[in-house]
């Protein structure tokens, strides 16, 4: 692969560190240890590890049944926010997001199975752009808001249009009218107006839902694992709707797909493997329809530095099998592709993105050995450049800022910056 040809690839070593914003002491932010250890033994004897992504996420959701439930989990303190998980006590939300972030966990190497590995994958699904800031405001608070930012970045795929889902009016204002209830608002008046913005802004944009009447026609189309939100009307006597619960589908081994998920005190009290879905979205009157999330395999914390908004471009990691991200635009109208296992980021330029620029070659860059391969069936070798002779040691990130423009060049540095992300920037530079 000669840079004379395609001259817009390039490439960046991503290091394994957990970034994590968790400035609260251990104790207060995680809690189960014994649970939690439980689990690890469990996961490594039953080798989820090996399942999907989905199945793995519902392995955990099983485990989780009897788990009491306790409101407002995710409140650990009156004024900083950081990511926390609870194993003694699970809310709707925190039911979901702990089994889906324990079943990320698991891709990591043994020795990075930790409560702080945990906590960094809670934090890259609960926070906005993956960062948890220590504002209130960081956290996804409203599930809606949570599938737009992790649909975004690759995360998971919002497949309610696809579904069925039709657009419903909604308003985004729980949080405003029930400030009372949140111990960080409580201390915090001041948040309240941003708030209000934040929640103007999710309002704003289009919520979609499958109608419970359809869902028993689309239920053999959903898997294990699924995030399923429950769409309900926000009040008795208007139209606009709100989302009011979440948990994980579940398919039972006669068929039947289930709802999991942690069930309120005036319920079951616990996390329980609920009735057929599509009956129980009959149960209450107020329940008008559902939302559907899928999550999707990525294959470490550092992935989750880029904003990516292309759909439907998978690449396979030829000499580790793994899915990359699905390739999506960000950084300057840039295609993005990344594969943990070899360490390798490697973004394209859109428009060089043809069956021209498919072509395998020697030279270019690298971290060391690794093929991308598109599913046309073509291949992209990057590794044949010596990382420390030419790099001193850092990978290379190669642009030509003629053909980019400043904007890349700053986008990319700033990538650079960020924790988790080592690379060499060479300008107009030529290995070939």
């Amino acid at each position: 692969m000669r840079l004379g040809i395609l001259i817009s690839v390039l490439a960046v070593a991503l290091t394994g560190t957990t970034r994590g914003a968790v400035t609260l002491p251990m104790r207060i932010v995680f809690k189960g240890q014994d649970r939690f250890e439980q689990l690890i033994m469990r996961a490594k004897a039953e080798n989820w590890k090996a399942l999907p992504i989905g199945q793995r996420t519902a392995a955990l959701g099983q485990a989780m049944v009897g788990t009491p439930y306790r409101s407002f989990t995710l409140e650990v303190d009156n004024r900083v926010e950081s990511p926390s998980v609870n194993f003694t006590g699970l809310d709707c939300w925190t039911f979901f997001e702990t089994a889906l972030a324990f079943a990320r966990m698991l891709d990591e190497p043994e020795t990075n199975w930790t409560p702080a590995q945990l906590l960094r994958y809670i934090e890259i699904d609960r926070y906005r752009h993956a960062e948890c800031t220590g504002e209130y405001l960081s956290r996804l608070h409203y599930l809606e808001d949570w599938l737009y930012d992790n649909d975004r970045r690759g995360l998971v795929a919002d497949l309610t249009r696809s579904l069925g889902g039709v657009s419903v009016p909604h308003s985004a204002r729980e949080m405003t009218n029930g400030w009372r209830h949140y111990r960080y608002l409580v201390h915090n008046r001041g948040l309240l107006r941003p708030l209000a913005e934040m929640e103007a802004d999710v309002s704003s944009r289009s919520l979609y839902e499958i109608p419970k009447r359809r869902v028993a026609a689309i239920e053999s189309r959903l898997r294990s694992g699924d995030i399923i939100g429950i769409v309900s009307r926000d009040g008795r006597y208007t139209s606009q709707r709100a989302t009011s619960h979440v948990g994980l589908a579940l398919r039972a081994a006669d068929g039947t797909l289930h709802f999991m998920h942690a069930s309120a005190p005036h319920n079951y009290g616990r996390v329980v493997i609920d009735t057929r879905l599509s009956n129980y979205l009959y149960r209450y009157s107020a329940d008008t329809g559902i939302l559907v999330a899928r999550p999707l395999l990525t294959e470490s914390p550092a992935n989750y530095l880029i904003n990516y908004q292309i759909p439907q471009l998978t690449f396979t990691c030829c000499r580790c099998d793994n899915e990359l991200l699905t390739g999506r635009q960000g950084f300057g109208g840039l295609l993005v592709s990344i594969c943990w296992t070899t360490k390798a980021l490697i973004l394209f330029s859109l428009p060089e993105f043809d069956e021209q620029f498919f072509q395998a070659g020697d030279g270019g860059l690298g971290v060391g050995p690794a093929c991308f391969q598109h599913g046309g069936g073509t291949t992209i070798e990057i590794g044949a450049q010596d990382i420390d002779e030419a790099g001193g040691g850092k990978a290379l990130l190669v642009l030509n800022q003629g053909y980019f423009g400043a904007e890349t060049v700053r986008d990319t540095n700033e990538l650079r910056r960020r924790s988790g992300v080592e690379a060499e920037l060479v300008l107009n530079g030529n290995l070939a």
